[in-house]
């Protein structure tokens, strides 16, 4: 049996124990009877988005107001799935009674106050999401008696204090996403405890201090890291190198020091390696209710983790890396000869450090890039003969002294059509899960390039170009190049996109 009902008096203000599954996802809101008739015992209230992040212009209205208390009358109730609607004002504290609960999902309200304390009775609860409210206080301790917790996102609220130290101890916990809050302290090293199922660990954009625990490396089935914008220093603990799954990982915009660790070339799976970022990841500005968020991630924009060394060769050989990005970070020496792995990258970004010596011929070997930056460096010498320009949205070697003549080679019929290239959500808002407390991500890298990619062409260009188009930009100002202008030449895939074009040649030797 089913219901529907007319949120002219709050929305499920006299809801009965007897109440079987209410499903509202994708239907008007004046719908009718009263749910207070009897239709047998309710294990489901299903409303909006299924997923939380991706959809909420999709929801056909809107539940402006609070929850009613009376939620608590649904006994039985397994799921309620809440999101995007408008909700406001305080939690009620009586969901903690429903103790068949599994699924609490009320994320992208503008719910206040802090998290009821009596969430601890939900022993049966597997996810957990309360991402983008307003929440503020501590993350209570009593949470610790929720054993069975697979899915834990309080992402995008005011929450304070510091990360409980129970969460080591969540032998099912799947994902844990804090970012966006402001907590403050250590990243609690008891992670390490009950981490065997851990595939997402997600703290970026909070106040945190101390190292990156080395215990981290300890959570085999790892998949995502992301430590973005906080206070962490020290150096990148070696012990990451023993997660053979990881995909993810950005410690960008803290104050790490010390080598980049070449165990890193151990994590088999890795494709997105983000070490340093001149611009704020902020989280998605589509949601009404985190405007407090943009407003915190706007502060400071100085990046200060600061690495001392060279690039070790064996990240860059790593067999499924697409970004590699770590622009003004300290870097030194020559960039690594051997790139004879590299055919999955397809966004290097090496600006702004100190690196010398020459181009190496191997990075052609790179075929699907679509964006290299060299910029800002002491790089010398002629540029390698094979580098396929006409098919990067971003080639940007300006401000060293190469020299010799620039030649746009390659055929602009046979440019790779990367999978960077279709836009996704972007990275604060990753991975998504389902309402069974299944985890699923979408395309990490494609998320990030589109993140990086506009971000970057926002503050760097020296002219502006139209907004509406994909700026693809071609820079080579400020080298010892000699010989003829060249003629630009670009690949035939980017053209389809109709894009806005910038070659920028000032301050070489050009006949």
């Amino acid at each position: 049996a089913g219901a529907s009902f007319n949120h002219s008096d709050g929305f499920c203000s006299s809801f009965s124990s007897e109440l079987h599954f209410l499903s509202l996802r994708g239907s008007p809101c004046q719908i009718s009877p009263s749910l207070s008739a009897p239709l047998s015992h309710q294990i489901g209230i299903v409303l909006g988005c299924s997923c939380g992040y991706d959809c909420p212009e999709s929801i056909p209205c809107k539940l402006e107001g609070p929850l009613s208390p009376a939620i608590g009358n649904l006994t039985h109730l397994q799921t309620l799935s809440l999101p995007f609607l408008g909700f406001s004002g305080e939690i009620p504290k009586e969901i903690g009674a429903l103790k068949f609960l599994k699924v609490l999902n009320l994320a992208g309200n503008a719910f206040s106050g802090g998290i009821p304390v009596e969430f601890n009775q939900l022993g049966s609860l597997r996810v957990l999401n309360l991402a983008y409210n307003s929440l503020n206080g501590v993350i209570p301790s009593e949470l610790s008696r929720c054993r069975r917790i697979q899915v834990f996102d309080l992402t995008g609220n005011m929450l304070a204090g510091r990360i409980p130290l129970f969460f080591g101890g969540l032998p099912d916990l799947g994902l844990f996403a804090l970012s966006f809050n402001q907590l403050i302290g250590p990243i609690p090293r008891d992670f390490s405890n009950g981490c065997k199922n851990l595939k997402h660990l997600l703290l970026s954009g909070n106040f945190l201090t101390g190292t990156i625990p080395a215990e981290l490396g300890n959570c085999s089935s790892l998949q995502s890291l992301l430590l973005f914008s906080n206070f962490l220093s020290g150096p990148i603990p070696s012990e990451l190198g023993q997660l053979s799954r990881l995909q993810s990982l950005d410690v960008s915009r803290n104050v790490l020091d010390g080598v980049i660790p070449s165990e890193l070339g151990n994590c088999s799976n890795l494709s997105v390696l983000v070490l340093t970022n001149l611009m704020i990841i902020e989280p998605l500005k589509s949601h009404s209710n985190i405007e407090h968020l943009t407003e915190y991630a706007n502060k400071d924009k100085s990046e200060q983790n600061i690495f001392l060394g060279a690039l070790p060769d064996a990240i860059v050989g790593l067999p499924h890396m697409k970004i590699l990005w770590a622009p003004s970070a300290g870097l030194n020496g020559s960039l690594p000869l051997d790139w004879g792995r590299c055919e999955r990258l397809e966004v290097l970004n090496l600006g702004g450090n100190m690196l010398t010596g020459e181009i190496p011929s191997g990075i052609e070997s790179c075929k699907n890039l679509i964006y290299l930056d060299l910029s800002s460096n002491g790089l010398e010498g002629n540029m390698p003969d094979n580098l396929a320009v006409p098919c990067m949205i971003v080639f940007n070697v300006s401000r060293n002294t190469l020299s010799g003549p620039v030649y746009f080679s390659g055929s602009a019929d046979k440019c790779p059509d990367g999978d960077l290239l279709s836009p996704q959500l972007d990275p604060s808002a990753l991975p998504l899960w389902m309402e069974d407390g299944s985890i699923f991500s979408l395309n990490v890298a494609s998320s990030y390039f589109w993140t990086l990619y506009c971000g970057s062409i926002l503050w760097s260009l020296p002219v502006s170009l139209p907004a509406q188009a994909m700026p693809i930009v071609h820079d080579f100002r400020e080298n010892n190049f000699t010989g003829n202008v060249p003629d630009p030449l670009l690949g035939t895939v980017l053209l389809r996109r109709r894009p806005a074009y910038g070659l920028f040649l000032s301050g070489n030797r050009f006949t």
